[in-house]
């Protein structure tokens, strides 16, 4: 009795150990595991795949009657990077976010790109759950630079943004 007794105890002390356990995708302080790649597809661009710094990110709003138009931009520090993965995962280090959005990424045709964020931080704080972003054109992609742009008409009006990078 006292061996079915412990084997039972055993039983339910690995399972409640190794049963409960947080995805890996970002690590505190933002570090990214890469072994957390989440899909079997690989990517058949070569070139995007990498390690991208961001250099601008500028943003362009047309405006309406109501709403008024507006532009920035933003001149990437060091930090901030896009790292996409041969198997389609997509890790986004930029701006005011202390902490690393987890996506994955498609490519449609020959130069549309979009993604879907697993997790995602809005004002420093990270959210388990999905986004989708509107498509990015790939612009012209080679070994050391990317540019990626996007249209989009929003109730705001006409949104243009335009992404560059180097590795």
């Amino acid at each position: 009795m006292k061996s079915l007794t412990l084997i039972t105890l055993l039983s339910f002390a690995a399972v409640v150990l190794f049963s409960c356990k947080k995805p890996n995708a970002v690590q505190p302080g933002g570090s990214i595991n890469t072994k957390s790649d989440t899909s079997t597809a690989l990517v058949n661009n070569p070139e995007l795949i990498g390690d991208w710094n961001i250099v601008t990110d500028t943003v362009y709003l047309e405006g309406t009657a109501i709403y008024p138009g507006a532009s920035t931009m933003y001149h990437g520090t060091a930090a901030d990077h896009y790292i996409f993965t041969k198997y389609a995962n997509l890790y986004i280090k930029s701006g005011f976010n202390k902490y690393t959005d987890t996506a994955i990424y498609n490519i449609s045709g020959t130069d549309t790109l979009h993604w879907i964020n697993s997790y995602f931080s809005q004002v420093g704080v990270v959210i388990k759950g999905k986004s989708q972003t509107f498509p990015f054109t790939i612009t012209s992609v080679s070994t050391h630079s990317l540019v990626l742009s996007q249209a989009v008409l929003t109730p705001e009006g006409h949104r243009f943004e335009q992404i560059t990078f180097e590795k």
